[in-house]
């Protein structure tokens, strides 16, 4: 005959280990590095003149999603910034800055005494040496009213490392 008191010992024994397996989390691992030293950069930039994308389809005809854009130079923008840094770029304003993206939204009177509502959007992308500050605005009214550019803009980027 079999010991009763052995056997449910192993049975219990096996019971916390399935429980034990089961009840384990998966453990999320963080990378933290204490920073001695940071070097912090902060460069402004003043696009007065934009181009534009113009894009065409295959008929000839724009894009619904052209846009002004203005690529710089920014040499602060080394390999090691762009991978392992923090890059933040605000507009600059008389008495405030934006952080970019800024979206604002308009409304304007037409000469037909009828209203235009539209939406700007500035935003940025960077790689290693430069950045491109892009204007969009929701209705395209551009392709209409050849004229339209944005104005001159100021930008301030900050770099971090």
């Amino acid at each position: 005959m079999r010991n009763f008191a052995a056997d449910m010992k192993k049975i219990l024994i096996i019971l916390g280990c399935m429980l034990a397996i089961v009840s384990c989390t998966e453990k999320k691992v963080y990378e933290t590095n204490t920073i001695y030293k940071s070097t912090t950069v902060s460069v402004e930039y003043v696009i007065e003149s934009w181009e534009y994308t113009n894009y065409v389809n295959a008929d000839g005809l724009p894009y619904d999603n052209n846009f002004f854009f203005k690529t710089v130079d920014v040499p602060e923008l080394t390999a090691e910034a762009v991978k392992k840094g923090n890059i933040h770029v605000y507009r600059v304003y008389k008495d405030y800055q934006a952080c970019l993206p800024e979206v604002t939204h308009f409304e304007e009177v037409l000469e037909d005494n009828s209203w235009n509502y539209f939406t700007q959007t500035v935003n940025f992308i960077y790689g290693q040496g430069w950045m491109v500050f892009d204007v969009t605005h929701s209705d395209f009214f551009y392709e209409d009213d050849l004229t339209y550019v944005p104005e001159t803009m100021r930008f301030r980027v900050v770099i971090t490392q």
